[in-house]
C-alpha cells in the first residue's frame, strides 16, 4: 500500500526552561496539542544527556515493580496539570517524581501482596471447583462413590487412591494391571480416570498422566458427599463463596490504590517516560536548557506561556 505524506502547517517553538524544569515545561506543553522536538547544537559542548545514570537506575527499578504488578494497578489518571491531591500545584524533578513514585508503590506492594496472595488462592480454588462441577454432572446418580476411596488418605490398607483430570480427546494411560481399580468418566469438557491400587502402581499411573497432558485432581471431603448429583449443591456453594471473596479483594486492591494515589503517581511517572523517549539530549549551559521543535500553526506565545503558568 502506498503511503502518502500530507504537509501540515506548523510554527517553530525555541522553550527555554531552568535545566530540571524542562521535563515538566514539555510535557505541559505536549500534553495540550502534539510538538515534535527537534535540536540544532553549535558545539558538541552544549550537549547534555536527559537521562543521567541516577535517573535510568530509579526507572529501572519503576520497571521491575510494572512487570510483577502493572496488572494489580489501576490505569494512569488521564489529567493535563501536575497538581498533587489535596495539594497545591508544584513542580518537582524527574528525580523527585520517580523518587516518591517509588516509595508509593512499595508501600502499596506491602498491602497488596496478601490480598493478591489470597486471591491468587481463590482463583486457582475455583479452578479446581469447575473441574468437580464438570465431574459430579458427569457422576450423576452412578454408584461410584469418591466419599468412599479415602481420597482425603494417603493410604488405606496399603492402597492409594487417586482421581486423575485429563483433555477429553487424550488416551487414557492404562495397561493391564491386577494390582489396579479403575473407572473412567467423561464430562462436558474433560476426561476423569478414578484409580485405586498400591502406591507403585499409582505412582506410575501418575507418571502417564502427566505424559498425557493431565493431572492429579484434589477431592475435598467436606462438599464431596455421596454421589456426583449429591455432592453438586455443596460444590456449586463452594464456588458462589469464592466468587464473592474475589470480588470483596478486588474491591479492597482498588480502595488502596486510591488511597496511596497510584493513578496520579502512574501518570506523572508515563510522562516522564514518554519525554525521556522523544527527547534524548538538550541544548544546555550551566543552569538553562533549551528546546527547539514544531507546534501547531494556531498556537502564539501568549497562549504557550498561559499554559506552562497553569502547568507550574
Amino acid at each position: 500500500m502506498m503511503m502518502v505524506a500530507r504537509p501540515q502547517p506548523a510554527r517553530w517553538l525555541q522553550l527555554l526552561a531552568v535545566s530540571e524544569d524542562l521535563p515538566a515545561a514539555l510535557v505541559a506543553r505536549a500534553s495540550h496539542s502534539p510538538v515534535e522536538p527537534e535540536w540544532h547544537h553549535t558545539s558538541a559542548a552544549e550537549v547534555q544527556p536527559v537521562l543521567t545514570p541516577e535517573l535510568s537506575q530509579q526507572l529501572r527499578r519503576f520497571e521491575e515493580l510494572s512487570q510483577n504488578f502493572r496488572v494489580w494497578w489501576p490505569a494512569p489518571e488521564k489529567k493535563h496539570w501536575d497538581a498533587a491531591p489535596g495539594a497545591v500545584n508544584v513542580v518537582a524533578s524527574p528525580m523527585e517524581v520517580l523518587g516518591q513514585a517509588l516509595a508509593v508503590l512499595e508501600a502499596w506492594r506491602g498491602e497488596a501482596m496478601p490480598l493478591i496472595q489470597r486471591y491468587q488462592q481463590l482463583r486457582a480454588q475455583e479452578a479446581e471447583l469447575v473441574l468437580l462441577t464438570d465431574l459430579a454432572m458427569a457422576l450423576g446418580d452412578s454408584t461410584l462413590n469418591l466419599s468412599q476411596l479415602g481420597l482425603d488418605s494417603s493410604a488405606t490398607l496399603c492402597l492409594t487412591s487417586a482421581v486423575f483430570v485429563l483433555p477429553v480427546e487424550a488416551t487414557l494411560p492404562l495397561s493391564e494391571n491386577e494390582e489396579m481399580l479403575s473407572w473412567t468418566v467423561t464430562g462436558s469438557k474433560h476426561r476423569f480416570l478414578v484409580a485405586v491400587a498400591p502406591h507403585q502402581s499409582l505412582s506410575s499411573l501418575s507418571e502417564a498422566v502427566v505424559a498425557a497432558n493431565g493431572r492429579a485432581l484434589s477431592i475435598n471431603g467436606s462438599f464431596w458427599d455421596g454421589t456426583g448429583r449429591q455432592s453438586l449443591p455443596k460444590i456449586e456453594q463452594q464456588r458462589a463463596h469464592c466468587y464473592r471473596e474475589v470480588a470483596g479483594i478486588k474491591k479492597e486492591l482498588r480502595l488502596l490504590g486510591q488511597r496511596h494515589h497510584v493513578a496520579w503517581h502512574l501518570r506523572r511517572v508515563a510522562r516522564l517516560q514518554w519525554f525521556f523517549r522523544a527527547v534524548t539530549t538538550v541544548s544546555a549551559g550551566e543552569a538553562l536548557s533549551r528546546l527547539e521543535g514544531w507546534i501547531g500553526p494556531e498556537e502564539d506565545s501568549i497562549h504557550i506561556n498561559q499554559l506552562l503558568d497553569r502547568a507550574g
